[in-house]
């Protein structure tokens, strides 16, 4: 494993830890707001059964576990380390296929403004093709999820600030 892999999984494991920190006194499966506007953040203990639900614009990124969604025809399977950016609300159908109680499935969704979200596909080269068309309508999965985890720790760390002042 190269130095980068290293430091990558570890901020992955980092983020996940002070997730599962900051979401321990939940029911166990739900999305849970921040104080951090646009930040939310994704605990499930248990797979579930396969749901339709509504995807909102934002940056999906798994950090523990494993889930899957459709759009359309199209089903985007997304595990540790990886994410999704949904540019429009659209529908779905997906559920957690990896989750327990002692290891439940964590992520955070992160809302995103139409320019930043063009702006992110760009940079972990998802969504656009050469003409600057999506290449896929709706949503996308990306393996380079990690390259923006260390802002994200510190946000997810800010978390327990928060709560003290409130």
């Amino acid at each position: 494993m190269s130095l980068l892999e290293q430091h990558t999984s570890r901020n992955l494991q980092e983020l996940a830890q002070s997730l599962r920190r900051h979401t321990e006194d939940t029911d166990g499966s739900g999305t849970y707001p921040t104080a951090i506007k646009g930040l939310s953040l994704l605990r499930s203990d248990q797979a579930n059964r396969p749901a339709h639900c509504l995807f909102k614009p934002a940056l999906y990124m798994t950090l523990q576990g494993a889930k899957w969604a459709t759009f359309g025809e199209k089903r985007y399977k997304f595990a540790a380390g990886q994410a999704l950016m949904v540019a429009v609300d659209i529908p779905s159908r997906g559920t957690v296929i990896v989750a327990s109680s002692k290891k439940p499935y964590l992520g955070i969704a992160i809302e995103l403004d139409f320019g930043i979200m063009r702006e992110v596909a760009e940079d972990i080269e998802m969504a656009l093709t050469v003409s600057g068309r999506p290449k896929v309508r709706g949503a996308c999965r990306g393996d380079k999820g990690t390259a923006y985890l260390s802002p994200r720790i510190a946000a997810i760390g800010m978390l327990g600030a928060c709560r003290a002042a409130q």
